[in-house]
């Protein structure tokens, strides 16, 4: 289910932006998960958090809600 979950992080990121300001941002979020981004890690990251890596709104909420909704079909795990 991660690399599914982390499928989905970059596809989203990487939506309507260039390659280099995807890779960016993605990096970003990476980091701000510490190195591991997971359905926890971005549960647990503040959506103005994502917003301040690069996220925007729609995107960084889109992110948690999905998960949180349950219209995931991804499993949270502990990590």
């Amino acid at each position: 289910a991660g690399d599914a979950f982390l499928s989905l992080v970059k596809s989203i990121t990487s939506q309507q932006l260039s390659g280099k300001a995807a890779a960016t941002i993605f990096s970003r979020v990476e980091a701000g998960c510490n190195g591991r981004i997971t359905p926890l890690s971005i549960i647990n990251t503040d959506k103005e958090v994502l917003r301040s890596m690069g996220l925007s709104y729609r995107k960084a909420e889109y992110l948690k809600v999905r998960h949180l909704s349950g219209r995931s079909n991804l499993q949270i795990e502990p990590e």
